[in-house]
């Protein structure tokens, strides 16, 4: 049944009470394919859509109903946070970075909020780090950072395969990949390989501001390098004039691995051997579930905790605000 009146959307597909509420806010393209994600969780839920916009929370609601699980959930949609219950046991900030330290702390003021997921980049200044770490320390929730490669079942082979190994190197190459928005991704990939944080990104090697598909934000071109101790550990570059798909190059004295995550390949290279595999790559819409079973079942899950990921948001954060300078510019 949809109802055209305070309440947006209110799709009821059962009946029973006793059920986890979870609420998603910010209903765009990827808000739309975390809660297609929550149509794969088993069991009944009552999911809460917030965002300000009415044809956002459509096409939401639209692509929901493409999964055939969504038949044990409950969907309302709102405006306005004030709106949610007092009580949710999962929520996903799914907006751009400017707004989201103010929705957090709207959120939690008006809410108990038991486990929170946060999208990437997280805020778009340094000060706005420490403010959300004494909202969350004060509010008691569990807080993670959607940085997903980490729990794809490859990356996690390739992390038990690199463990005894040494001079570990993560190198990314392509054209037009987003290195402002998405570098962040590929430094908690480092971090998750080599559980390395002592890492220093020198950004002089960066070439261009760029415009972003998102208004008032940027994008960047050129070379982003990590370094420890001198040695070069982390590259990163993304190419303005070029059609060069995205290549991520992990290696170590003893191995090599060469992934092309869009045609969901590795080829492997150890002494004189020389192996292609299909490499699994997992979409946003098959993923959020599998974070709330975690959370559900562990209290804890597979993505970086909110005071790990801060601390290379930050590192990344000072690195492009070098570059910028004057110039300034919001990193979405």
């Amino acid at each position: 049944m949809r109802k055209q009146t305070k309440i947006i959307w209110e799709i009821s597909y059962r009946k029973e009470k006793s059920v986890d509420n979870i609420a998603i806010i910010g209903a765009g393209q990827l808000g739309s394919r975390h809660l297609q994600a929550m149509t794969l969780y088993k069991d009944p839920i009552n999911i809460y859509i917030i965002d300000p916009s009415e044809d956002s929370i459509n096409t939401a609601v639209n692509r929901f109903e493409e999964v055939d699980q969504y038949k044990n959930k409950t969907i309302k949609a709102f405006k306005e946070i004030t709106r949610l219950p007092s009580a949710l046991k999962f929520v996903v900030v799914s907006t751009n970075s400017v707004p989201r330290l103010n929705i957090m702390e709207q959120l939690l003021s008006n809410c108990k909020v038991d486990y929170l997921l946060l999208e990437k980049f997280l805020f778009p200044e340094v000060n706005d780090y420490s403010k959300a770490f004494h909202l969350i320390e004060n509010h008691c929730v569990s807080v993670y950072v959607n940085c997903t490669r980490r729990m794809w079942p490859n990356y996690q082979e390739i992390k038990q395969e690199l463990s005894q190994d040494t001079n570990i190197s993560v190198t990314v190459e392509g054209a037009n990949w987003g290195l402002a928005s998405n570098t962040i991704h590929f430094l908690d990939l480092f971090n998750y390989l080599t559980n390395e944080t002592e890492i220093n990104l020198d950004s002089s090697a960066l070439t261009e501001i760029l415009t972003n598909k998102r208004r008032g934000y940027i994008e960047l071109a050129g070379t982003l390098i990590g370094r420890i101790n001198c040695n070069t550990i982390l590259n990163l570059t993304s190419s303005k004039c070029s059609d060069a798909p995205l290549t991520i190059t992990i290696k170590s004295n003893e191995r090599k691995y060469t992934i092309n995550e869009t045609q969901q390949q590795v080829i492997f290279y150890k002494q004189d051997k020389k192996i292609e595999s299909p490499f699994k790559v997992y979409y946003q819409s098959e993923v959020t579930n599998m974070v709330f079973e975690q959370l559900k079942e562990f209290g804890c899950c597979s993505l970086t905790s909110f005071k790990e990921s801060a601390f290379l948001h930050v590192k990344v954060l000072e690195a492009f605000n070098k570059f910028l300078g004057k110039k300034g510019g919001m990193i979405t």
